[in-house]
C-alpha cells in the first residue's frame, strides 16, 4: 500500500508542476520569437538608413540631360539622365539620349546648368560620354559589375518624365535578377548583350542614369525597360571601362551586331503570356488601321456621291 501511495503522490507532484513548466516554455518561445522579430526589424531599419545615406550621396552625382528637338516645326524637349564619373565634368549616359544633339543641356542637382559636348559613343551597345566645363564636381567611383550576383541590392537614379520642380532625381531600389541578359531594341537599333537585369521600375527619363551598389560605386548605366513585365536593363560598367579612352577621344563606332542566337536569347526575356499580349496588341493595331482605312474610303465615296 505504501508503494501505491508514494506513486500516487509523485503523480500529483508532476501534474501540479506540469502547467508551470509549459508556461515557462511558452514564455521562452515568446521571448525568442520577439527577439527574432526585433532582430529582423533592426536589420530592415539599418538597411533603410543605408539607403537614405546612399541616396544623399548619389543625388549630387546624378544629372538631368535636356535635348532640344524640332518636331513638326515646334520646339520640343527630350529628357534623360547621366552619371558624373570625374571631378572635371565627364558624364556617362546612353547613346539614345544624346544622339540627336551635339550640345545637350546638363542640369545639376544644385540647379547649375551647363552646355555639354558629346564626345564618343558605342551606338548599338548604347553608351556614350559627354563633358561639361566644370571643376571639383562630386563623382561616382567605378565599381566592378562582374562581382554582382543574382539577389544583390542595387539603387537606380534618374529623372523619369523630365525635370522635377526641385531638380532632384528620383531614387528606386531593387535587386539583380540576371547578370547576363540579352535584349534587342529593333526600333532604335540597340543591342544589349550580357547586360544586368533588375526588378527596379525605370521609365522614360531614367535612361543614362546611374545604377549603384551598396558601397555607392557605379556598376551600370540604366538603359531600357520591358513594360510588359517591368524588367529593366542596365549596361554593366565593366563593359564600358575598356572603352573609356576611346570615348574621351571622341571616337564613335557602331558596336557589335546581333546574331540569330542573340535574337533567340532576347525572346527568352519575355514570358509566354507577354508574347501573347504582344501578338494581341499587334492584331488590335492591324484591325484599327484596316478599319480606319475602310472608313476613310467610305467617307470619300459618300462625299463624292452626295456632291454629284
Amino acid at each position: 500500500m505504501r508503494k501505491k501511495e508514494v506513486y500516487f503522490l509523485l503523480c500529483l507532484v508532476l501534474v501540479a508542476f506540469l502547467p508551470f513548466s509549459l508556461l515557462a516554455q511558452d514564455k521562452k518561445s515568446l521571448s525568442l520569437g520577439g527577439q527574432k522579430k526585433c532582430a529582423a526589424l533592426s536589420k530592415v531599419k539599418s538597411l533603410e538608413r543605408k539607403w537614405i545615406s546612399l541616396a544623399k550621396y548619389a543625388i549630387p552625382r546624378t544629372v538631368l540631360i535636356t535635348i532640344p528637338l524640332y518636331i513638326g516645326g515646334r520646339m520640343r524637349y527630350g529628357y534623360g539622365s547621366g552619371a558624373i564619373i570625374s571631378s572635371d565634368g565627364y558624364i556617362l549616359t546612353c547613346t539614345h539620349v544624346v544622339e540627336r544633339s551635339e550640345r545637350p543641356l546638363v542640369v545639376l542637382s544644385d540647379g547649375r546648368r551647363f552646355t555639354a559636348k558629346v564626345l564618343g559613343w558605342n551606338y548599338r551597345q548604347d553608351y556614350a560620354l559627354i563633358k561639361i566645363p566644370a571643376r571639383s564636381l562630386p563623382y561616382f567611383p567605378l565599381g566592378r559589375s562582374s562581382k554582382l550576383k543574382v539577389g544583390d541590392w542595387v539603387m537606380a537614379l534618374g529623372h523619369p518624365g523630365g525635370p522635377y520642380p526641385d531638380r532632384q532625381p528620383a531614387v528606386s531600389v531593387g535587386r539583380i535578377t540576371k547578370t547576363k541578359a540579352d535584349l534587342i531594341l529593333r526600333r532604335s537599333g540597340k543591342f544589349y548583350k550580357a547586360v544586368l537585369r533588375t526588378d527596379i521600375p525605370i521609365f522614360m527619363g531614367n535612361s543614362g542614369g546611374p545604377l549603384i551598389d551598396l558601397e555607392g560605386k557605379l556598376v551600370g548605366i540604366n538603359g531600357a525597360i520591358i513594360l510588359l513585365n517591368k524588367n529593366s536593363y542596365s549596361i554593366p560598367i565593366d563593359r564600358i571601362k575598356p572603352d573609356l579612352s576611346k570615348l574621351k577621344a571622341a571616337k564613335r563606332w557602331r558596336g557589335e551586331g546581333a546574331s540569330w542566337k542573340d535574337v533567340q536569347s532576347s525572346y527568352k526575356e519575355l514570358r509566354p503570356g507577354d508574347i501573347q499580349r504582344v501578338y494581341l496588341n499587334l492584331a488590335k493595331r492591324f484591325f484599327l488601321y484596316t478599319f480606319g482605312k475602310i472608313w476613310k474610303t467610305l467617307k470619300k465615296w459618300w462625299y463624292r456621291s452626295f456632291k454629284k
